[in-house]
């Protein structure tokens, strides 16, 4: 570890990358985190509705969980990989209000191509998420798989594009749009409209997103009238008007 980093952890405290868009934008920081967001939300917002795209079982490492048990907030959750979804539907068997879809957010309507680390080689939980839409991105975690390339593979899964699911289950409106794709996170805000949808809230995992993904991602939040704020891998955007000016 730097020696900078180290002192720094001495106070508590983390040294972090800023993406150049926000790094000299004083009015687009965000301060309230995510938990708050949503506890404010829940209550001005009674109709409050929210899809996630990418809810692996729907508990392990999951920032929203907790807030949709204890709110009881309504919303529509994504997930491609089968055993996931299996276990996803066990996890809200007592949430009839919640809509559950086996699929991939994707461009077209019909089947993907999806990489993923074999679930029975899984050696830690966290790698039965390790899926993604794009293989470039799978590789980039070889580093801390061993022998990656022996345990990954190809599945198709069904593929749903924003617009079909949005008519088909009948979402006029949604206020946030939870994400953690293993590296497609950018992918999905672009095919979400935002500039047309335009959710309270966004909140995504940039971790696996290149540089200039993340900036380019900031940059279009920005432009939207969005506030940001983000930790070591995800990135939280609010709305301007959403919450009271500081």
């Amino acid at each position: 570890m730097n020696p900078i980093h180290r002192l720094i952890r001495l106070f508590g405290r983390e040294l972090s990358r800023v993406p150049r868009p926000l790094a000299y934008n004083w009015r687009g920081w965000l301060r309230p985190s995510l938990g708050p967001l949503l506890a404010y939300m829940h209550l001005t917002h009674p109709d409050f509705f929210f899809i996630q795209v990418g809810a692996h079982d729907g508990q392990f490492a999951d920032p929203i969980h907790e807030f949709v048990e204890r709110f009881r907030l309504r919303g529509l959750l994504l997930e491609p990989q089968p055993e996931l979804f299996a276990s996803l539907q066990i996890t809200y068997s007592h949430r009839p209000d919640l809509v559950l879809v086996n699929a991939a957010i994707a461009h077209e309507d019909g089947t993907v191509k999806l990489h993923r680390v074999k679930p029975k080689y899984a050696p830690e939980q966290w790698v039965t998420g390790t899926a993604s839409l794009l293989k470039e991105k799978l590789d980039s975690i070889g580093t801390q798989i061993k022998s990656l390339d022996q345990l990954s593979e190809i599945i198709e899964v069904p593929a749903i594009t924003p617009r079909t699911l949005l008519h088909q289950y009948g979402v006029a409106r949604f206020d946030l749009l939870q994400i953690d794709t293993q590296g497609f996170d950018y992918e999905v805000i672009k095919l979400f409209d935002i500039e047309h949808n335009l959710p309270a809230i966004i909140h995504f995992e940039h971790d696996m997103l290149s540089t200039q993904e993340w900036e380019e991602c900031i940059s279009r939040l920005l432009n939207c009238g969005y506030r940001i704020s983000h930790t070591g891998q995800d990135t939280l955007a609010c709305r301007r008007d959403v919450i009271p000016a500081d």
